[in-house]
C-alpha cells in the first residue's frame, strides 16, 4: 500500500535523488495505488510509477502477465493438480492470468490459500531454470523494456 512504498522510498533515496521507479500491477488495487501515489509522494513524478500493462499490453494484467501464458498455464495445471480437467486446456492468452487461475480454482472447489502466487512463482523460476528455453523473444522483450525503463 501507499504506506508500505512510503517506507520503501524513504530507505531508498537521499534528500535529493530522485524518486525510485516503482512498478505497480495493473488491477484495480494497482491502479487505485498508483492514483494515491501520483496524488501525493509522486507528485511531478508520476512517469516514475510504471503499471504491469505498460510491458504486458493487457489491461487488468498483474506480473504474471510478463510471463509467457502457455508456461504459465502449464505450471498452474501441476499446481492445481487436484482440478477434474487442466488449466492449460482452459487458459486464455492475452487475458489476465490471476483472475483465470482464481475462476478456475473456484469452478473447482480449490481453496488458493495466503501466498498461493508466491508457490507458482517459485514453480515457475524451478522450470525456467531447467528450461530457460521456455522463455521466448516475445517475453524476454517484455522483461527487456522493464528493466531498460529501470535503468534510465
Amino acid at each position: 500500500g501507499v504506506k508500505g512504498v512510503r517506507a520503501i522510498v524513504a530507505i531508498l533515496t537521499g534528500k535529493d535523488e530522485s524518486l525510485p521507479y516503482v512498478v505497480l500491477d495493473s488491477d484495480t488495487a494497482g491502479q487505485t495505488l498508483a492514483k494515491h501515489l501520483a496524488g501525493g509522494l509522486y507528485a511531478g513524478s508520476a512517469e516514475r510509477i510504471l503499471g504491469i500493462k505498460d510491458f504486458s499490453k493487457i489491461d487488468g494484467s498483474e506480473v504474471e502477465d510478463l510471463v509467457p501464458p502457455l508456461v504459465m498455464a502449464g505450471v498452474v495445471t501441476r499446481f492445481l493438480r487436484s482440478a477434474a480437467e487442466d488449466f492449460s486446456d482452459v487458459v486464455i492468452p492475452g487475458k489476465p492470468m490471476v483472475p483465470q487461475i482464481e475462476s478456475f480454482a473456484s469452478k473447482h472447489g480449490i481453496a488458493l490459500e495466503l501466498g498461493w502466487k508466491v508457490e507458482i512463482a517459485k514453480m515457475f523460476v524451478g522450470k525456467v531454470l531447467k528450461n530457460p528455453e521456455v522463455i521466448d523473444a516475445q517475453t524476454a522483450d517484455k522483461w527487456k523494456a522493464l528493466f531498460d525503463k529501470l535503468e534510465s
